[in-house]
């Protein structure tokens, strides 16, 4: 359980954030400037609050009423950074260690061996961090803030300066850890499928303030998330339950609320639940069906409500499950969009992106 309170000013920002959460691993999500590394710097003890509370289960680490403020070497808390801030002049063996060794017995939660083993280490225990991939040197402070038996691990963008590949392996690593460990996380990241591959429990904050907090399902259609929705540039994601595969046509058919959707072949059984994501701009919409379309998908809905967003507008949709469409504003006045006007979703099966956790 994590209580937090937070309020801070750099210059013309204000932070003024406050949340509670006994998500196991909880995405922090935002665009740039919205506040996220620095809850997680005054969560980790390095940046002072000019208000603030902060409780882990049954102890007050922060409390300005009371002028309490555990030092951050006390708080057993590690944080894992986008830029990995490993000892250049230390080998992988001795960066893994150097917390390590300075632990009393009875905190260490962890051996090195077994961190080694779970992150594939073994091979580059004699290296320096400048003889190493982007991937190796995230994988080696990944080990050390482990081998710091934590009671809560903080990842600030941590695959932000990562490709495509390295991202995926690095994300293996992650649902490990936290499958083996039983260790709390809070995960940082500007990217939405990304937090969506470890967890579903999203706190979305915007402007320095939290928005929301839960189930992504749940958080995506709060009043304040659905607001900024554009600028937040969040994706649409699907509950898709698998009923069938065709490997010939290299397609899968899925169910999602009241439609069955055609999706790209997936290797997940029939009868399992995908969250699968969708762009709002990969929609179109239409007040009636498109015959000889190559559109595979074609869903009947009705308009719940519309609102602008940016140069266009923002359009949400309910077929059993709610969508988000964003369309130009003369496509909306020329279809004359008003909640309870029947509408047709059409998109392409290549659209829908599956998010495997």
């Amino acid at each position: 359980m994590i209580e937090c309170r937070f309020h801070k000013t750099f210059g013309d920002q204000v932070l003024d954030m406050e949340f509670a959460s006994e998500a196991s691993l909880l995405g922090i999500y935002g665009p740039s400037g919205a506040g996220k590394s620095s809850l997680l710097s005054f969560i980790a003890g390095l940046l002072p609050a000019e208000e603030g509370h902060l409780r882990l289960d049954d102890d007050v680490l922060v409390d300005s009423v009371q002028g309490i403020c555990i030092p951050a070497h006390q708080r057993r808390i590690a944080m894992v950074f986008q830029d990995h801030q490993l000892f250049p002049h230390l080998s992988v063996r001795q960066n893994l260690r150097f917390g390590y060794e300075r632990l009393p017995d009875e905190l260490c939660r962890f051996e090195p061996d077994r961190i080694i083993d779970l992150l594939e280490l073994e091979s580059l225990l004699e290296r320096r961090p400048a003889h190493l991939s982007g991937g190796e040197r995230q994988r080696v402070a990944l080990g050390r803030a482990l081998l710091c038996s934590p009671r809560l691990l903080l990842l600030d963008e941590p695959l932000s300066s990562l490709d495509d590949d390295r991202k995926r392996r690095i994300l293996d690593y992650l649902r490990e850890i936290r499958q083996q460990l039983d260790l709390p996380m809070l995960y940082v990241s500007h990217s939405l499928p990304e937090i969506l591959e470890l967890t579903d429990r999203l706190l979305v904050l915007a402007d320095g303030k939290c928005l929301a907090e839960g189930p992504f399902f749940e958080v995506l259609h709060e009043e304040r998330v659905m607001e900024l929705s554009h600028a937040l540039g969040l994706q649409n994601v699907l509950r898709v339950t698998i009923l069938s595969h065709d490997s010939e046509a290299g397609a899968t058919l899925g169910q999602a609320g009241q439609a069955q959707l055609r999706l790209p072949l997936l290797p997940d059984p029939v009868q399992s639940v995908v969250p699968i994501a969708l762009r709002p701009e990969d929609i179109i919409l239409s007040r009636s069906l498109l015959e000889g379309s190559s559109l595979q998908n074609q869903i009947a809905a009705k308009v719940v409500e519309t609102w602008p967003a940016g140069s266009g507008v923002l359009v949400r949709a309910d077929f059993g499950q709610q969508l988000l469409v964003e369309v130009s504003r003369t496509a909306a006045q020329e279809l004359a969009l008003e909640p309870g006007v029947p509408i047709h979703l059409l998109f392409k099966a290549r659209a829908l992106k599956a998010l495997h956790r």
